[in-house]
């Protein structure tokens, strides 16, 4: 079993749920990684089977985040 240090756990962690919303996801995804920078955070996007390309979006453009899609 791995051990996690308590120095290496996050602050926060910010789940965002998504469907087919491709263009404001991307501002909140801004907005959020703006707000966090001082923070020891983690972000998770949770997309629903978009159709809109918001999964491939957040792939190209917000590497930094964890995707479940």
């Amino acid at each position: 079993m791995n051990k996690v240090h308590i120095e290496d756990r996050r602050a926060l962690s910010i789940i965002i749920v998504s469907y087919n919303t491709k263009e404001l996801l991307a501002d909140c995804l801004t907005s959020v990684n703006t707000a966090i920078k001082d923070i020891k955070a983690e972000v998770f996007v949770v997309d629903n089977n978009s159709r809109d390309g918001t999964a491939q979006m957040v792939k190209e453009k917000f590497q930094e985040v964890t995707l479940i899609a």
